[in-house]
Formats: structure tokens, C-alpha cells, sequence
């Protein structure tokens, strides 16, 4: 797997961290650390550059980096036309010198190496639901890095950012993430369920032709963000729009309905059940057993036994008549994002996975 050099550079240090005899070998060996490095001063940061061979003003370092993404980048640069017999620890303490500076001296150029550190520190406040609103503004910036990086580098999609980007995660994945954090963060603080309609029309708008998947897990999130802040005909009519296109879309039903029976007030379940009967209707419907099963909870909700059974009776017969792969097709949610980020059945209000998903 070919990681950045952060990458590496962090679980080199959190191996560190938790094997003694590996810690003194890295010391022995003179390696540099980037948490040695981030302690120097500025102007030992230049100093120690300039014994490398490198020798530049503060005022220069813009106009050095504007090509680039990364330090890292920079530093390959560096190392191409101005230090080729650079050797032993040299173009380790060359680039992290670099990403240091630039997290310093240009912090509205956002590199790799910020979005790496945002990152990380989004998972370690998102962990077991800590600090969900922590977690939010970390990957907020990160939205707004990307967007930014992508646009000055003239990158034409997310995949391609992270091929680039090379990360020990990958954006894609903190941006879905990112979506389920906000609904967290929005149940003490509705305002984050603002931040995430911006951050999913954003989403939406930029990557017209991304992965499926992704698209309709961030449209059910975008409707659900106004569900949650009682805006039901904005909600009703993204998923009409939605469902107009492509009625087969399954989660788009059950997420529809979602809003009326897992809402925390305004509960409407006679509603939620016509949503899940029409898109029963509907003949190609995908993840049929997944709309099948959402109704059977409806009915034991509200205390319909009789009726759940007699769904519950459709799901099993649905299954006898599939083969194993034709029942795969129909389930594809359940090794994807999809099904994690439904509502919590224990009734929190958090999404699954960020719940008893997480357990």
C-alpha cells in the first residue's frame, strides 16, 4: 500500500508509542520524528533546512508551494533540482521542515499533511460518540480543504483526490462519516443539521457523476437533515424528485419513510407505511427484502402483530424462491454504509453505527 509520508511518519510514532524496544531502535538510528520536528522554532526549522542545503525567506515559501499539494510534493521537488546527494535521514528532515512551515506560515493553503492531522483528529473525537461536535468541525475542515485543494489542482473527482491524497484513510470515507457526525452533533445542537444540508448540497452539486452508492446514502441524509429540522414538504419533495427518477431505489422509500416513523416528535406512521407500500408497488424495486422488513418494524411498533407476521411470511417466501445470487443483488446493503446509518432502533436518535453498531 503506498502511503504519504505522514502516513508512515504517524504509525511510525504511534508504534512508538507502544513498543519500548522499537522506540529505542528509532532513537538509536537517528530517525527524525515529526513530533521533534513540530518543536523547533521557525527560525530552527530554517536553520535546520539550510544546513540541508535548502535556503529560502519567509516571504518566498508562497510562491514555492503554490504549485504543489503536499510538502511532501514540494520536497521531491526540492530534492530533484536543488539537493540530489541528499542522503541518510536528510529528506525526511527536508519535508517534515516543509509541512511544518507551511502549517505555520500558510494556513489558508491547506496541504495533505493538514487534512491528514484534521482527519486523525476527527476519528480520535468521533471515537465511542465522545466529542461529536469536535469531530464535526475537524472534518468540516477537511470538507473545505478538499474542495479547495481540488479546485487549485484542478482535480476532477474524489477518487482522484485520494489517489493523490494517499492518506491512512480515505476521504471518501471521513466525508460519509463526516454525514453521520453531523446528525449526532445536530441532536444537542440543530445547527449542525444545517451544516449538514450545506455540506451535502456541496457534496451533491461538486460530484454529479460519483459512486451510486454514495450519492443516494448523501441524498437520504440531505432529505433526513430537513426532516430532522421539521421542513416535511422540502423533505417530500427531494424524495419525490428522487424516487421520480428512479422509483427502483429502494433505501430511497425506506428513507423516505424513515422521517415519519423514527422522527423524535411528529411521528406519522400511517404515512410511513403508505411510502413503504407504494414503493412495495413498485416491480423492480430494489432490496425488496430490506422494504419488506422495514414494514414488519412499523407494524410491531404500533402493536399490528398479525400484520408484521403476515410480511414477516412474504420476506421468508420471497427468499425460498431466490437463488444465492439473486438474493445477494437484493441485499447489497448489508456489506455497504447504507444499513449503519439508519436510525439506531434502540431510539437514541443516533445513526446505527455511531450506536449500538459501534459496539
Amino acid at each position: 500500500m503506498d502511503l504519504s509520508n505522514i502516513a508512515r511518519a504517524r504509525i511510525m510514532e504511534h508504534k512508538m508509542a507502544a513498543d519500548p524496544t522499537y522506540r529505542k531502535r528509532v532513537t538509536a538510528s537517528g530517525r527524525p520524528t515529526l513530533s521533534k520536528i513540530r518543536q523547533l522554532a521557525d527560525e530552527e526549522l530554517v536553520e535546520t533546512l539550510s544546513k540541508l542545503g535548502l535556503e529560502f525567506r519567509r516571504e518566498d515559501f508562497g510562491r514555492l508551494a503554490s504549485s504543489f499539494a503536499s510538502a511532501e510534493e514540494l520536497a521531491e521537488q526540492m530534492f530533484r533540482t536543488h539537493l540530489p546527494d541528499l542522503r541518510d535521514w536528510g529528506q525526511d528532515r527536508l519535508w517534515m521542515g516543509l509541512a511544518v512551515l507551511w502549517e505555520r506560515w500558510l494556513p489558508q493553503r491547506p496541504s495533505f499533511e493538514m487534512i491528514e492531522e484534521w482527519m486523525y483528529a476527527g476519528r480520535v473525537l468521533a471515537g465511542k460518540g465522545r466529542d461529536p461536535v469536535g469531530a464535526c468541525e475537524k472534518w468540516l475542515g477537511v470538507w473545505s480543504a478538499v474542495q479547495q485543494i481540488m479546485d487549485s489542482q484542478r482535480m476532477g473527482s474524489i477518487e482522484e483526490f485520494d489517489e493523490k491524497y494517499r492518506g491512512t484513510d480515505c476521504v471518501i470515507d471521513c466525508l460519509q462519516d463526516l454525514e453521520a457526525e453531523l446528525w449526532n452533533a445536530g441532536l444537542d445542537d440543530n445547527r449542525y443539521w444545517e451544516r449538514g444540508i450545506e455540506f451535502a448540497t456541496q457534496y451533491l452539486a461538486r460530484f454529479v457523476d460519483a459512486d451510486r452508492l454514495i450519492t443516494e446514502n448523501m441524498r437520504r441524509a440531505l432529505a433526513t437533515f430537513h426532516a430532522a429540522l421539521g421542513r416535511r414538504e422540502r423533505t417530500d419533495a427531494l424524495f419525490r424528485q428522487w424516487l421520480q427518477l428512479d422509483p427502483s431505489w429502494g433505501w430511497g422509500w425506506i428513507g423516505w419513510s424513515d422521517c415519519y416513523s423514527f422522527a423524535r416528535e411528529d411521528r406519522d406512521p400511517a404515512k410511513a407505511e403508505r411510502i413503504l407500500l407504494d414503493g412495495l408497488g413498485v416491480t423492480d424495486v430494489q432490496d425488496r427484502v430490506e422494504l419488506l422488513d422495514r414494514l414488519v418494524s412499523l407494524y410491531m411498533d404500533q402493536g399490528r402483530e398479525r400484520e408484521a407476521a403476515e410480511v414477516h411470511s412474504q420476506t421468508h417466501a420471497l427468499q425460498r424462491r431466490s437463488d444465492r445470487e439473486a438474493f445477494r443483488r437484493t441485499t447489497p446493503a448489508q456489506s455497504t454504509k447504507v444499513g449503519r446509518n439508519v436510525p439506531c432502533p434502540c431510539g437514541s436518535g443516533k445513526k446505527y453505527k455511531k450506536c449500538c453498531g459501534s459496539v
